[in-house]
């Protein structure tokens, strides 16, 4: 039976290790192209800022691919970490 057949609210462990196997490479994705965005407006001249309004603003770049709260969560670590990664590359191909 496929895990995404259990019909579980909020996800079960089994789920949200499916769900997230699934969709981090999509929220990694769309932290680099965040990452990008930025950089087309501000310096890269600092590492990534890990703050609580980028925070906030990772969890809703990632709120259309769930609606489970712990798998977002762990989609928004997913989107920081793409954004991280692109911002160091970023910086020391700048640097």
């Amino acid at each position: 039976m496929s895990p995404f057949a259990h019909g579980c609210d909020p996800l079960c462990d089994d789920c949200v290790a499916e769900h997230l196997a699934q969709l981090s490479g999509v929220a990694q994705c769309r932290g680099e192209a965040w990452a990008r965005a930025i950089a087309r407006v501000i310096p890269i001249d600092r590492p990534w800022p890990y703050t609580a309004r980028m925070r906030a603003i990772a969890v809703r770049k990632v709120s259309d691919l769930t609606r489970d709260e712990r798998l977002r969560r762990l989609l928004a670590d997913e989107l920081a970490e793409g954004a991280s990664r692109w911002w160091e590359r970023a910086r020391h191909r700048a640097g």
